[in-house]
């Protein structure tokens, strides 16, 4: 059997992530949204199938000449996106391919980003709660 990976693409947060793989001839592409959790897989620019999920592993079941595969997506970091997908063929794995998208000079938000976007919202809720009891309320 003829198993190539095609080189990866780079992910990105607008474009979402592209996974190439080839199977005795057959190009698989698996692309997945990073904003809507749509999932597509297709064989030879033919999609065999379309799913949103929202879970961290989604799993696409497909044929192939009466062979089974699978393309299943694993968010492994859902901070940084790291994102893996593997081709598997009647149960047998064939290979894996990571990517993390580009957010310009960061790729992560990190633990201060986070606690800086926490603080901004409580403030903001506080503020918000504050003027509604005041203009409204009272």
């Amino acid at each position: 059997m003829n198993h190539t990976i095609i080189p990866e693409h780079k992910a990105s947060i607008f474009k979402g992530y592209r996974f190439e793989f080839e199977i005795n001839d057959h190009n698989i592409v698996a692309w997945g949204s990073a904003w809507t959790g749509r999932e597509i897989v297709s064989i030879d620019d033919r999609v065999v199938s379309d799913l949103y999920s929202y879970k961290r592993k989604a799993i696409h079941h497909f044929d192939i000449n009466d062979t089974a595969y699978e393309i299943e997506f694993n968010m492994v970091n859902i901070l940084q996106g790291l994102l893996h997908c593997t081709l598997i063929e009647d149960g047998t794995h064939v290979a894996t391919q990571k990517q993390l998208p580009n957010f310009g000079k960061k790729r992560v938000l990190g633990w201060k980003g986070i606690g800086v976007c926490f603080l901004l919202g409580l403030v903001i809720g506080l503020a918000g709660s504050y003027a509604i009891d005041v203009l409204f309320i009272q």
